[in-house]
């Protein structure tokens, strides 16, 4: 998440990971100050300890007092515990 704007910014995401073509889903919800100008990477939200296999996640983000939601969605590849972002 980069916020380019020159105040701070209350962002609400959502974050969903699942084995790609299982149908099954966690989503995790998180809410945090993204300062003006600043980078903030959202690695955190991924569950710990995830199985070897291709993973589908589905982001979206919503800034305060926002209607405008915007999703990403993207491939992740893990193996032997290394990840690696791969196209969904």
């Amino acid at each position: 998440m980069t916020s380019h704007e020159t105040y701070d910014v209350e962002t609400h995401h959502e974050f969903a990971i699942g084995i790609q073509d299982s149908g099954e889903m966690q989503i995790f919800h998180g809410e945090e100050l993204l300062r003006a100008g600043a980078t903030q990477q959202g690695h955190y939200l991924l569950p710990e300890n995830l199985a070897d296999g291709r993973y589908l996640m589905i982001i979206t983000i919503q800034n305060e007092g926002s209607d405008y939601i915007e999703p990403a969605i993207a491939g992740l590849q893990v193996d032997g515990g290394v990840l690696t972002v791969v196209p969904p």
